[in-house]
């Protein structure tokens, strides 16, 4: 699930002071602003509608904002004078009735009858609030739906019409609200996407989260250029993300396919080790499967950020206590780190394997041995023996690269088959399966295969990989190279 919605003083990150924009609503923004502040120089001048002030410079403007802080993106925090404080008092309270009412309101149809009773009082703070408040209650039951769906289109419309005044924590609330309802709106997803990057610089972290968590739950992309900003604007206040922030982040970049630099990968595992005892497993799995997907491999020194987050004191105890989906999830991210974890972490992975071998499903047992071998975990030969007897039970239902993984562990771990029968069974899966492998498991049954036994049969199927592999690199040889456009 996303991180929390939250609410109070937005804190900026540790950082140096830099130059942007300023936008009337507070804080720093990015894009065309009313106004500017520059923050690296001990006294700048700025044009815009409103007064920064900090430890290292003054800044002024004309405006009706304030914003106080410790320097230019420092651990400050803004206060300024927005829509809210530029309300009446009359205002403010039909606002604040609004709030009460949809808190109040006990289901959907209850919200509806107050956007048809209070439609014309209502805010992009009530028409929110009154969105995320059908979306946390679920959607009805199907004879409701064409009710429910109704409802739901007509706070879209209301959102749509109000996209111009949102403001960032109205703007994060929407999307993750879209994103839980499941019911995908393009037009207005473009919109607050369009909306959310004039204000990026003025998010604070479960806002930052929850919105780009909501595109990753959307399979929407906002675009590189956006995403890019949104890196930018993110990387100095990821010290201030809590562990289902920081997890749900990296999760949501990876599926967007969007690789932050290292300097914000960085930034994110020197968070991710100052929260190290405060992660859940769903989180600690997440932020690390996030990571791996995103083709990290740890850094300049990856032990720096791995040893405490995996190695640390509670580290075996908590992958001894895995489900079988985290424990394959985990295995898997740690191949992809330039770091190998400790010995008892190790042998307490392999113990929570054993445990659940039967609640395996194939692709579990190749993927979690295959990870295991490659990590040096020693399991014993008893557990060897467990190991194979499951593996010999599912040779069809594993896929060729699956197989392949699971012949190269066992050769690695030097087991040495119990029967002619088990590995002749072993050896007729592969054979057939070597036409749907890649090459990397062609490679892997022309290594691991002749270390497992002998035989002609085994020997044939070797050949025939050997061959595969090579008719396969040939091909790759024989293509042309790419013909660079920019060249043509």
């Amino acid at each position: 699930e996303a991180g929390q919605e939250g609410g109070g003083q937005q804190r900026w990150g540790p950082g140096n002071a830099g130059e942007g924009q300023w936008r009337g609503d507070g804080g720093r923004g990015r894009g065309d602003g009313e106004g500017q502040w520059r923050g690296d120089s001990a006294r700048g001048r700025g044009d815009g509608e409103g007064q920064w002030r900090g430890d290292g410079g003054r800044g002024r403007g004309d405006g009706e904002g304030q914003w106080r802080g410790d320097g230019g993106r420092g651990d400050g925090q803004r206060t300024f004078r927005g829509p809210r404080e530029a309300m009446s008092g009359e205002a403010l309270e039909a606002r604040q009735a609004n709030n009460d009412a949809v808190r109040a309101a006990a289901d959907w149809r209850a919200v509806a009858a107050l956007l048809e009773s209070r439609g014309s009082s209502l805010d992009g703070e009530n028409i929110t609030a009154m969105l995320i408040k059908v979306a946390r209650n679920g959607r009805p039951e199907a004879a409701s739906s064409a009710e429910f769906e109704a409802l739901v289109a007509s706070l879209y419309g209301w959102v749509s019409a109000l996209v111009p005044t949102l403001r960032p924590k109205q703007l994060a609330t929407c999307l993750y609200a879209i994103a839980k309802l499941e019911l995908f709106n393009a037009e207005l997803v473009a919109a607050l996407a369009e909306r959310a990057v004039e204000q990026l610089g003025n998010f604070n972290g479960w806002e930052y989260s929850n919105m780009v968590w909501a595109f990753g739950r959307m399979n929407y992309t906002p675009g590189e250029d956006w995403l890019n900003l949104f890196v930018y604007w993110s990387e100095n206040r990821l010290a201030m993300f809590k562990t289902v922030e920081l997890s749900n982040t990296v999760g949501a970049l990876a599926k967007l396919g969007h690789v932050p630099g290292p300097t914000w990968m960085e930034a994110l595992t020197a968070a991710a080790v100052r929260q190290a005892g405060d992660f859940n497993n769903l989180e600690y799995v997440n932020l690390l499967f996030g990571l791996a997907s995103l083709g990290y491999t740890g850094g300049a020194d990856p032990s720096a950020w791995l040893e405490p987050l995996v190695g640390g004191p509670n580290g075996a105890a908590r992958v001894a206590g895995m489900r079988v989906t985290d424990l394959t999830r985990t295995t898997w991210a740690l191949t992809q780190f330039d770091w190998k974890p400790p010995a008892p972490w190790l042998q307490a992975a392999s113990r929570a394997f054993v445990a659940q071998l039967r609640f395996c499903l194939p692709s579990d047992l190749a993927t979690i041995s295959y990870s295991l071998a490659y990590l040096h975990a020693t399991p014993s030969p008893d557990t060897l023996k467990l190991l194979a007897f499951e593996l010999s039970r599912c040779w069809q239902r594993l896929s060729g690269d699956e197989l392949a993984n699971v012949a190269m562990s066992l050769a690695l771990w030097q087991y040495r088959p119990q029967t002619d029968r088990w590995l002749d069974e072993l050896v007729i899966a592969a054979r057939d399966k070597l036409a749907e492998s890649s090459p990397d498991a062609l490679s892997k049954y022309v290594s691991a295969l002749p270390l497992l036994g002998q035989g002609y049969r085994l020997n044939q199927v070797v050949t025939q990989a050997q061959a595969l592999l090579d008719g396969q690199q040939q091909t790759q040889s024989a293509e042309p190279p790419a013909v660079d456009a920019a060249l043509v």
